[in-house]
């Protein structure tokens, strides 16, 4: 089971640092856009970038919580 709980907790720190990189290019393609004053620029990376940012998100979420629930071995 340590194995389960090791890959788990691999992957949820795989998307949380996916989920944090995404929402840092947002704001930055965000800012960007004020600098350039290109609203079209803020629309466009924000309908690329915030459903993936999302979905990684929220199945970051869903690993955190169940990897709460499976018992680390005593060793």
């Amino acid at each position: 089971m340590d194995s389960v709980k090791k890959v788990i907790n691999n992957i949820f720190l795989f998307a949380i640092i996916l989920c944090f990189t995404l929402a840092v290019c947002l704001v930055f393609a965000q800012a960007a856009s004020i600098i350039t004053l290109n609203g079209e620029l803020a629309a466009t990376a924000k309908n690329i970038i915030s459903k993936p940012a999302s979905l990684v998100g929220g199945a970051a979420c869903i690993l955190g919580f169940f990897s709460s629930y499976i018992k680390q071995s005593k060793s």
